[in-house]
């Protein structure tokens, strides 16, 4: 028999404890959610603890109304893929280190506790070295399952994840973690600390995208989509004339690429101040 609404009894994390209370959810939207959840005694207690479960409360019933509109066809929020300053693209030597930064973006106050999700990338031969998560998700712990299967370090290739339950012809990485307590909003989710491979031209580019499969509070499953892309961009060495030091050759080289693509130094595709100043950091 399924229990009434007025007996129904709820986890902190305002997940229902059977399955079959979802439907109880089907019809509220998450603007009259909102309004229900914002219903505060005062009068009880206004404490800063008070105050923290309201709030909190608030939270992560606007997450179920998100679930709950995921029927229509919405999406609570989108996984973004960017650098470690947030921005949309990355440069880096052949054989240098980068980071890409999976973030979970929402215009609401989105809360969830476990994460399913995949890192694709667009090209063979790119490197990886490990991977932070964002706390309170704890790295390498018992609920991280990260990387299995996968060697670190290790070249990323479309044999790293492959068989029946994955696509084929696919380069990617697969990242899992989830909070025995609590749980976390929007922001960084993760950093995968990558390579570029050895044998890239500089100019080259590829893209890193962080793929959802399964956004969770609870039991439930929030509509979480895939956003942006890193594009990584192989750049030059500011050592142009290859004689091992960065001198006055060089920087004359250089001038002579002024606002052409072929001495970007950065990763943007240009040639400007910004390369200058990379190659006058790294002047012997």
């Amino acid at each position: 028999m399924k229990p009434s609404p007025s007996t129904t009894s709820r986890r902190m994390t305002g997940v229902p404890a059977d399955a079959s209370d979802l439907q109880l959810f089907a019809p509220i939207s998450p603007q009259s959610t909102e309004s229900h959840a914002m219903q505060f005694d005062t009068e009880r207690s206004t404490s800063p603890s008070a105050l923290r479960s309201f709030v909190r409360g608030a939270a992560s019933a606007l997450s179920l109304a998100c679930a709950a509109a995921a029927s229509a066809g919405g999406d609570a929020g989108v996984l973004n893929c960017v650098s470690a300053n947030g921005l949309p693209t990355v440069g880096a030597r052949p054989g240098q280190g980068f980071v890409a930064r999976v973030a979970l973006a929402s215009d609401l106050p989105l809360v969830y506790n476990s994460a399913i999700f995949r890192v694709e990338i667009s090209r063979n031969g790119v490197g990886i070295e490990g991977h932070e998560w964002a706390q309170p998700f704890e790295t390498l712990g018992p609920t991280d399952f990260s990387l299995l299967g996968v060697y670190i370090p290790s070249v990323i290739d479309s044999e790293t994840l492959a068989g029946p339950t994955y696509p084929a012809n696919v380069i990617d990485v697969e990242f899992a973690n989830f909070l025995l307590a609590g749980d976390t909003g929007t922001g960084p989710v993760v950093d995968v600390e990558l390579v570029m491979p050895a044998k890239i031209a500089p100019g080259q580019t590829f893209t890193v995208t962080a793929v959802p499969d399964t956004f969770g509070l609870g039991f439930v499953e929030l509509p979480v989509a895939t956003g942006s892309s890193l594009t990584v961009r192989a750049t030059f060495s500011p050592d142009f004339n290859g004689d091992g030091f960065v001198g006055a050759p060089d920087l004359a080289i250089y001038l002579s690429l002024w606002g052409t693509p072929n001495g970007d130094l950065n990763g943007d595709g240009l040639s400007n101040s910004q390369d200058l100043a990379v190659l006058l950091a790294a002047w012997s």
